[in-house]
């Protein structure tokens, strides 16, 4: 099994200009999933895909692989399959190795720590799986989320009135977004990152944060970070 790790950083970005760059303490979010990957993997098999200048970002990648995307691969419509198979190419054949799985790491979830990338790791080896994808614990139960709004909404799920939460089944899960490890054959065949076979790994909640706009960025609590690296050390 050979395993790559790609870090993909668009510098398009609606909700909020510029994430992937922002900074969390003394580092940016790329540079924190470049250094997560690094713990896991050599860093000659993390890839960096961007459509930012190489300045930007040189810095810290002294040594890690740096991919420049071709606009094609940076546009709004752009799909995250064919960046994970562009990078593949690209790093396969410059390190003129045949890579097998590959992990794909979100700089906008910034909370993950090495402990959890590698026991996902392991898991996907041990139960020789082709396709994993982080998860957490769901907020929000099914039975209380609604279409619409006001006097105009229904159900996401047939109820008959209120229920206690209490009686309500609690292991649900929405996928975060934070990683995937894929197997590339497979990618390649489906076109599809997660399909009925993936392998769920399940994530405590508190490690989980989605930067998607201003209003994300603000939840940060840089000495939730503080906490998080010292149990580690």
């Amino acid at each position: 099994m050979e395993i790559m790790a790609l870090v993909p950083a668009r510098s398009g970005s609606k909700g909020l200009k510029n994430k992937n760059i922002l900074n969390i303490g003394d580092k940016s979010l790329v540079h924190r999933s470049i250094s997560l990957a690094e713990q896991v993997l050599d860093r000659s098999r993390v890839l960096l895909s961007t459509d930012y200048n190489f300045d930007t970002f040189s810095y810290f990648l002294d040594f890690s692989q740096y991919r420049k995307r071709s606009h094609s691969l940076s546009s709004d419509n752009a799909s995250i399959i064919d960046v994970c198979l562009d990078s593949y190419n690209y790093l396969s054949k410059k390190l003129d190795l045949n890579f097998t799985d590959l992990i794909l790491i979100q700089p906008t979830s910034p909370f993950v720590s090495s402990h959890q990338l590698l026991e996902a790791i392991k898991l996907y080896k041990d139960k020789k799986l082709n396709s994993l994808a982080s998860v957490s614990p769901a907020i929000q139960h099914p039975y209380e989320i609604i279409r619409g709004s006001n006097d105009k909404w229904s159900p996401l799920l047939d109820w008959k009135g209120h229920k206690n939460r209490q009686d309500l089944y609690s292991d649900f899960c929405y996928i975060n977004g934070c990683f995937y490890i894929k197997n590339i054959e497979e990618l390649i065949e489906t076109n599809s990152i997660i399909n009925n076979n993936t392998y769920m790994y399940k994530m405590r909640s508190k490690y989980v944060l989605d930067i998607d706009d201003l209003e994300d960025y603000k939840q940060i609590d840089i000495n939730r970070l503080v906490e998080k690296n010292n149990r580690e050390k």
